[in-house]
């Protein structure tokens, strides 16, 4: 926040659209803001999820056998941007999703963030 819109392309490329916020109040701050909505694909991996065990008897003593499966993970999430539409910088932003950036998590943001608690 604080920072002109044009800094987020850097970081997220083009935006999915590009609106103005009408859908709050006209006494609200944000009304008539330009809002950007930008698509971040995060961290790309597999990992081995547990899909159960059985007990084999076919060699005639019982062995415990353990299922795995190789699970490919894209992380991703979807990042709001409310700016000033005079300026373009940037008053409110809003994360669903799980961006990952170096394993850190950034995720969704709350309602205690819409009232300015992080």
């Amino acid at each position: 926040m604080g920072k002109n819109v044009s800094e987020a392309y850097k970081v997220f490329g083009n935006p999915l659209f590009i609106s103005t916020e009408t859908s709050v109040s006209k006494e609200s701050k944000f009304y008539g803001h330009n809002f950007y909505q930008f698509y971040f694909k995060g961290l790309e991996y597999d990992r081995e999820k547990f899909n159960g065990s059985y007990m084999d008897t076919s060699q005639g003593r019982p062995v415990l056998v353990n299922e795995f499966e190789t699970e490919h993970v894209q992380e991703s999430c979807k990042v709001g941007l409310w700016a000033d539409p005079k300026t373009d910088i940037i008053d409110y932003y809003e994360v669903k999703g799980n961006c990952g950036w170096g394993g850190s998590g950034f995720g969704t943001t709350g309602i205690f963030h819409y009232w300015g608690i992080n």
